[in-house]
């Protein structure tokens, strides 16, 4: 839960369903996301597709089975990539949406149908666009590892690590790849509110398949436990923390202002992104890393 400033939880709740209306009665029956308990409280539909799962993984831009050409600096594309940014943008702008009620003192529950995928990139979104600490390097590994490490996302089946015959490949689907990819969007958009620059991004990106660190093996803090994963592998927030000198200066951002720490929600401080149908760009390097 994401709580707002003011009015009690029960009177003063929105209860944002980062699923398209038609996919939440499906989501009972199958005892996954469903709004049916929430009595008086108001729900709100972001209305957002599911990411492509395997064995459609290939229709993400750069894949081997696309042609995809660019124009116009990357403002103009075909329809893959067309297709994936609007997918970001519907995410960004569910993000907006939880953003305004938080603003407005509202506490705000968030989940999808899965429970695991899109509510931890809604989830992250909203805190890094309202708390500057989150766009430092500490605090990006921090909301990374709260609100998808710790919250149970399925790394293991949405990555496909350790693919073998008769493997769930329908499990595989790009939802962190689109959180990164969104912050991209928003690093573009406000250059000098993040700590970091796009090439700590790669570097995440690339370990999520890498597997030399243990941060994104398993499906949850529960698998990684039993697989000794935290005592036998080391962590990628341990090594990002100990770079420093030239090695840190390689992620970080020149143009970064940082803001002064503080419990409160400072409107200066908040991140809401243009997202228009040509603000957003297409971010080739995160597909060849990743």
């Amino acid at each position: 839960a994401i709580k707002g400033g003011k009015g009690s939880v029960q009177s003063d709740m929105r209860f944002p369903a980062f699923a398209s209306f038609s996919a939440s009665p499906a989501g009972s029956l199958r005892s996954s996301g469903n709004e049916g308990y929430l009595g008086d409280s108001a729900v709100m539909y972001a209305n957002s597709p599911r990411a492509p799962r395997s064995p459609v993984a290939g229709s993400l831009p750069g894949g081997k089975r696309l042609n995809v050409t660019l124009e116009g600096g990357g403002n103009k594309y075909d329809s893959p990539i067309s297709s994936w940014l609007n997918q970001i943008r519907i995410l960004l702008k569910g993000a907006v949406k939880g953003v305004a009620e938080v603003l407005e003192g509202i506490s705000v529950i968030i989940h999808c149908s899965d429970g695991w995928d899109r509510t931890s990139q809604l989830s992250a979104l909203i805190q890094i666009m309202l708390d500057p600490h989150y766009r430092s390097i500490r605090g990006f590994g921090i909301i990374i590892e709260k609100s998808f490490c710790s919250f149970g996302h399925k790394f293991h089946d949405r990555l496909g690590h350790g693919l073998v015959e008769g493997s769930k490949r329908k499990e595989i689907s790009p939802i962190f790849l689109q959180f990164l990819d969104a912050v991209w969007q928003l690093l573009v958009q406000f250059p000098e509110a993040f700590e970091f620059n796009e090439k700590l991004i790669l570097l995440i990106a690339h370990h999520t398949q890498s597997c030399r660190f243990g941060t994104f093996l398993c499906n949850s803090e529960e698998a990684r436990e039993k697989a000794g994963v935290f005592t036998q592998t080391d962590s990628l927030w341990s090594y990002i923390e100990q770079l420093d000198g030239r090695a840190r200066a390689a992620y970080s951002n020149g143009r970064y202002r940082s803001t002064p720490k503080s419990t409160r929600i400072a409107k200066e401080n908040l991140m809401l992104p243009i997202l228009g149908k040509y603000s957003l760009r297409f971010f080739p390097a995160l597909y060849a890393v990743s």
